[in-house]
């Protein structure tokens, strides 16, 4: 049977064509994922970036935040 007629079985049957779909996808996401496990440490530093502290940024957040609020008061 060639390649193109097993891929018309497929095709014609819409559960099968659902369970080699979700294998195919499976098996591509573990592949993505699995080199994660192997790593030490997954962020790689930049040089010359600094990153600003959490509560630096949420504060600008906010202060943003109630400076358009304020603006659409006016």
């Amino acid at each position: 049977m060639a390649l193109l007629e097993k891929h018309k079985i497929l095709e014609k049957n819409a559960t099968l064509l659902l369970v080699f779909s979700f294998l195919v996808v499976t098996i591509g996401g573990l592949v993505q994922i699995a080199p994660l496990f192997y790593l030490e440490n997954t962020i790689e530093k930049v040089e010359g970036f600094a990153p600003t502290p959490r509560s630096n940024s949420r504060a600008a957040t906010s202060m943003s935040a109630r400076a358009a609020m304020s603006a659409i008061a006016r």
